[in-house]
């Protein structure tokens, strides 16, 4: 994916910056990044108040709008098609408005079967692995 545009509200320029990202959307935030590490973190959008929007320049790319911060996403090196649109809009709205909303808390109830059996697997599974780790057969 490549971030193509982001206007900077305290700049009177728009930066024209298209270079490869990553994309991580929970049920809170849509974020950016540059690469794989955190530090590399180059936008980020609430999603409570983001628009995802098409693009009136690029087709089949989309546009983020939080506020005064815009972004625009294109399939990577242009090649947008009205699949990738769709799919990004799709899973938006889904993150945006279904992931987002509460949940009721529902409580499990083990039965004194089910307990004894998670922790008989629980104890052969440490088993396992100290044997693994002090007798290996090689």
């Amino acid at each position: 994916m490549t971030l193509y545009q982001s206007k900077d509200p305290r700049v009177r320029i728009v930066k024209n910056l298209q270079a490869p990202v990553r994309i991580v959307m929970n049920n809170k935030t849509f974020a950016v990044y540059e690469g794989d590490k955190f530090e590399t973190r180059k936008l980020g959008f609430n999603m409570k108040h983001t628009a995802l929007l098409e693009s009136k320049f690029h087709k089949n790319c989309f546009i983020l709008r939080e506020g005064t911060q815009e972004a625009e996403f294109c399939n990577f090196g242009m090649n947008s098609s009205p699949r990738f649109y769709n799919e990004w809009d799709y899973e938006f709205n889904l993150f945006k408005y279904q992931c987002s909303s509460e949940r009721a808390i529902i409580k499990v109830n083990f039965t004194a079967d089910l307990e004894k059996q998670l922790k008989e697997k629980t104890v052969i599974l440490l088993l396992k692995k100290y044997l693994q780790k002090y007798y290996r057969t090689e």
